[in-house]
């Protein structure tokens, strides 16, 4: 179907323990840029904000580190989530109260989760949204409550600070098996599918990263896209993990990239033949048989896992046809690596990932690879 081959292989803080301290030396000047605001005095910030609202800021897990004023775990036996002992038993849930947030909620609450799972909701907010506070509990307790209304158990921090440097801070000092976050904010512009705080933390994060669109309407079609690479590979293991609600549709697919049989010479604009006609369908039936054989490998592995996906192979731009795909059978969810087997291996994140998560308008969960392997 669309000028694919589709088939079927086999089978159908405890915040009372926690203070926040001062650090001893701060920078004479300040970078007064949005990245190291922090370096300002926070605990005036927060004192003057205290005193306007009547919130103890003081509760917070967090202290200004003492070189670049930001905010660091002070007590980790006070504040630290019990490390997952197996994969997704430690969920971190960014929620900031907007419309896609809601629907990350939603997604979350309707998985299967295993009666082990805690899920962290995570509320940062900046010193400006201090006067929010009411809503910003109000809206936090929501979460909580309906995340305990399906039998899980939930933990809840407030923090101060911009978003998506202290969502990264508390993954570093937490360990997710899964970040879960919606793809823009309260203030975002309707035209941008996906906001500058999820865009940050898919792009610099070292956890997995589900990033919920709303409107969720179940996970009922799930396509798995490959390559063949290493972190392909283990977005394929990750899904055997992951928990799908039962009867979800799993597809696979592999794209075969375009054949250049020429190239433009410049300045004369004139193409330069570089393969015959035998060469290139030679080198199209290798990339047909090595695309078969990269679907075969990960629908054995899902289907070790106890899933009965079915595969699809597709030639073009790999972008554009998932996308294509996406759209056509309307899927409700999109697993990718990281990065796949492109040429700029220093890129935190490849090309097409970064196209899917940025004009899909489905949910993507991004499965990062570790950072050794990307160097």
């Amino acid at each position: 179907m669309g000028g694919g081959i589709r088939q079927s292989l086999g089978g159908s803080c405890s915040n009372s323990q926690c203070s926040l301290k001062p650090s001893r030396r701060l920078p004479k000047r300040p970078n007064l840029s949005l990245k190291t605001f922090g370096t300002l005095p926070y605990q005036f910030i927060l004192r003057i904000a205290g005193e306007v609202v009547g919130y103890n800021f003081a509760k917070s897990c967090y202290s200004i580190n003492e070189h670049r004023g930001r905010f660091r775990p002070i007590r980790k036996e006070a504040c630290m989530v019990a490390p997952a002992k197996n994969r997704l038993l430690n969920i971190l849930l960014a929620d900031d109260g907007s419309l896609n947030a809601r629907a990350a909620v939603q997604l979350l609450a309707d998985l299967p989760h295993s009666s082990e799972t805690v899920v962290t909701a995570l509320r940062v907010f900046t010193p400006v949204q201090a006067t929010e506070m009411s809503f910003v509990e109000e809206t936090l307790e929501k979460t909580k409550n309906l995340l305990k209304s399906r039998h899980l158990r939930v933990r809840s921090e407030m923090v101060l600070g911009y978003p998506a440097e202290k969502i990264i801070e508390f993954a570093e000092a937490h360990h997710p098996d899964l970040i879960v976050m919606g793809a823009k904010g309260r203030r975002a512009v309707p035209e941008i599918l996906l906001g500058g705080v999820a865009m940050h933390v898919v792009e610099d994060g070292r956890w997995p990263v589900l990033v919920v669109r709303e409107p969720v309407k179940g996970l009922k079609r799930i396509l798995l896209v490959t390559d063949g690479s290493p972190c392909s590979e283990l977005a394929c293991s990750y899904m055997q993990g992951f928990p799908l609600p039962a009867g979800a549709d799993v597809t696979i697919m592999h794209v075969v990239p375009p054949i250049r049989p020429s190239y433009f010479v410049e300045p004369t604009g004139m193409a330069l033949s570089v393969l015959s006609a035998e060469e290139e369908e030679r080198i199209r039936r290798e990339d047909e048989q090595l695309g078969m054989g990269i679907l075969q490998k990960a629908h054995d592995a899902l289907e070790a896992g106890g899933l009965k996906p079915e595969t699809l192979l597709r030639y073009g731009d790999a972008a554009d046809q998932i996308l294509k795909f996406v759209k056509e059978e309307q899927v409700d969810l999109i697993v990718a690596g990281s990065r796949g087997l492109g040429t700029f291996t220093s890129w935190l994140m490849g090309s097409v990932s970064r196209k899917l998560v940025h004009y899909s308008k489905c949910s993507v969960l991004i499965v990062r690879c570790a950072r050794q392997e990307q160097s």
